[in-house]
């Protein structure tokens, strides 16, 4: 039998498919305005279905085109009450993507004269993949751990 579980079970389990198969996005749409997003991918529909079955939201299908990869599913959150909310409860949960949803949150609780475009380019800065550029604390940590 299933357990029933809590919210604050439901929103940590949430948390933790956030932080390992997830993503915080800012992006500008095609009316030059700054929207959020958040978005789980995975190959297991169930999990898919469970995060849209407890937080709202949409699911999409994306269909491999090799015959050996299985189709993967991607839940997503755009309407910003759902995002607000969801944001709010995983937030003491979050690891790896702590510093997006920090971020997230500034920019759905700016100001009205601010378009956002300051949060955007921050998230673009977390959000970005490849190496650190060699500035960071983390490169000079882990170049300390090797010396």
């Amino acid at each position: 039998m299933r357990k029933i579980l809590t919210d604050a079970e439901r929103y940590a389990y949430a948390a933790g498919m956030l932080d390992g198969d997830g993503c915080i996005m800012i992006y500008l749409d095609s009316f030059g305005k700054y929207r959020a997003v958040i978005k789980v991918k995975n190959t297991n529909k169930d999990v898919i279905i469970w995060l849209n079955d407890n937080f709202g939201g949409s699911i999409h299908t994306n269909k491999m085109h090799n015959p050996k990869w299985k189709d993967d599913y991607d839940w997503m959150l755009y309407a910003v009450d759902d995002i607000s909310k969801f944001i709010t409860n995983v937030y003491p949960y979050l690891i790896i993507k702590l510093k997006q949803a920090q971020t997230l949150l500034f920019f759905l609780n700016r100001e009205y004269n601010d378009n956002g475009e300051r949060w955007f380019k921050e998230m673009k800065e977390l959000n970005k993949k490849g190496k650190p550029d060699g500035s960071s604390a983390d490169v000079r940590e882990a170049e300390r751990n090797t010396s």
